[in-house]
Order: C-alpha cells, then sequence, then structure tokens
C-alpha cells in the first residue's frame, strides 16, 4: 500500500486472480480524492497487471456505510440497498 503525504491511500499492490484477464501481480493507482459523507474517497482508479494497463475506474457517486447495510446485503447485487440521493455527492 502507498500513501501519500496527507495519508491518502494513492496506490496498492498484490497477487490476484482475474483470469482469463490476467493473474499474478496486480496493481492500483487511487487519484483524484473527493469527500463522500465526511470521507475522502479516491474517485478514479487505474488497474494495472504489471505494465499492461486493464481498466480505468471513475466513481460518479457514491454512498459510504448505508444504514441498511449488512452482511447479508453481499449475498446478490440485488440485495444492495439503496443509495439515499442526499448522501450521495
Amino acid at each position: 500500500l502507498g500513501f501519500d503525504d496527507r495519508t491518502l491511500l494513492t496506490w496498492a499492490e498484490g497477487p490476484l486472480d482475474l483470469a482469463p484477464l490476467a493473474s499474478g501481480l496486480t496493481s492500483a493507482q487511487f487519484s483524484d480524492q473527493q469527500a463522500s459523507d465526511g470521507i475522502l474517497l479516491p474517485r478514479r482508479a487505474t488497474y494495472f497487471a504489471g505494465d499492461r494497463r486493464l481498466a480505468d475506474e471513475t466513481i460518479d457517486a457514491a454512498c459510504v456505510n448505508p444504514p441498511a447495510l449488512t452482511p447479508a446485503s453481499f449475498a446478490a447485487p440485488i440485495d444492495l440497498p439503496d443509495c439515499p440521493s442526499d448522501r450521495q455527492q
């Protein structure tokens, strides 16, 4: 894990199996940290397998810890609670 001078996560690296795309050492670079419900979150991520760029991701809205989120919510994507619109930033 890599952090900047504000202790914000800027990169992560480790083994990951994304077969058939890639497996082995994979890394992510994070940027454009913005506040969402009082927590600074990266809005952009770029994923790599070695030097090969796998994907770019941009988050348009984030809902941090919605009240209805429980471990059972992760059993299926349809079970994830909606993010209240007033909490999206």
